[in-house]
Formats: C-alpha cells, sequence, structure tokens
C-alpha cells in the first residue's frame, strides 16, 4: 500500500495537465487495483450521489445536510464532469 501511495503522489507532483482525479483516473489502474485506494466510506458516497442525482431521491432540509457530505457531492460532481469533457474530447 505504501508503495502504490508514494507512486500516486509522484502522480500528483508531476501532473500540470489535467484535474488530479481525472489524472488519477486514467493513471492509477495502469499499476494498481483502485479498490487499495478508496476506503468503504467513499464508497457508500458516491452510493448516496447516485441515490440524490439519478433517482431524485430528497437529500433532506440543506440546512440539515452535513457539510461533508455536500463537500463529496460537490468533488464527485466534479470529477464526472471532468471524465465526461475528456471522453468527450477524446474518444
Amino acid at each position: 500500500m505504501e508503495d502504490i501511495l508514494n507512486e500516486v503522489d509522484l502522480l500528483e507532483e508531476q501532473n500540470k495537465k489535467w484535474p488530479t482525479g481525472q489524472y488519477l483516473y486514467l493513471l492509477v489502474p495502469l499499476f494498481a487495483d483502485c479498490n487499495h485506494l478508496i476506503d468503504p466510506w467513499m464508497w457508500d458516497m458516491i452510493q448516496e450521489y447516485n441515490y440524490v442525482t439519478r433517482f431524485n431521491v430528497s437529500l433532506g432540509t440543506i440546512d440539515d445536510v452535513s457539510a461533508h457530505r455536500l463537500d463529496c457531492f460537490t468533488i464527485i460532481e466534479n470529477e464526472l464532469n471532468n471524465i465526461a469533457k475528456y471522453e468527450r474530447e477524446n474518444g
């Protein structure tokens, strides 16, 4: 695991062109199983994001939603948009 994290750090240092998430999306699968980098709570957050955005499940009253959850949803949305943009531009 330490070797994987060291490689990810090196990739992040060298990346000047793409958003970090997109860069990792493209390169990490070339040398590691992505499941080593994603904690269970992250999968849960992605699933919740899908429930809200794809199935119109209510997120609840905005004042009752944690800032952490909103931050995670924002990150997920940005990364999905970056991936979609990359795929449009590169087929």
